[in-house]
């Protein structure tokens, strides 16, 4: 599967493996021994693996915003470190789509922490957002400073007041 997906994208050598809540219970069912093979499988096929944290979900929006805060930031970084070095990920996404226009600072102090930590071990970071209507709790001048990538999903455009069109 992997070289398969390394072959298709060609540009996008990355394999996100697994999601993990914002609680860090994993979606996937997977024990260090899956993921070490997962993981050695991606680098023998010179694919980065990733996990990501979070989602669309309007709960993990909440989690995300607590676990940004100043009294909950470090922890939350201290954790996603932990994962990474445990499972010799070669990085994380956040996948956050929707921080709110309060939530700005909060994302922008974690994001930076949080790739400071990275870099400190040679992973990456990357970030996911849904569409760009939804983007009051990001500064862009600052946060393109605090990751390796942005993916832009293709979806949720619109207004939110009525139902977005296909897209």
């Amino acid at each position: 599967i992997l070289q398969e997906k390394q072959e298709a994208s060609g540009c996008w050598p990355y394999y996100p493996y697994t999601f993990i809540l914002t609680n860090f219970s994993v979606c996937n069912a997977i024990s260090k021994e899956a993921s070490k093979e997962v993981i050695d499988k991606a680098k023998r096929n010179n694919v980065k693996c990733f996990f990501s944290i979070g989602g669309g979900n309007p709960v993990w929006q909440e989690k995300f915003s607590f676990s940004t805060k100043d009294r909950s930031r470090k922890n939350f970084v201290n954790n996603i470190m932990d994962i990474i070095k445990q499972f010799d990920y070669d990085g994380v996404d956040i996948d956050w789509e929707f921080p709110r226009k309060n939530d700005r600072e909060n994302f922008l102090k974690f994001m930076e922490e949080l790739f400071v930590n990275i870099k400190s071990i040679d992973k990456e970071l990357t970030f996911f957002i849904g569409s760009p209507y939804y983007s009051a709790g990001y500064n862009w001048k600052e946060l393109v400073k605090f990751c390796d990538f942005i993916i832009m999903g293709g979806y949720d455009f619109g207004d939110g007041t009525k139902e977005a069109p296909y897209n």
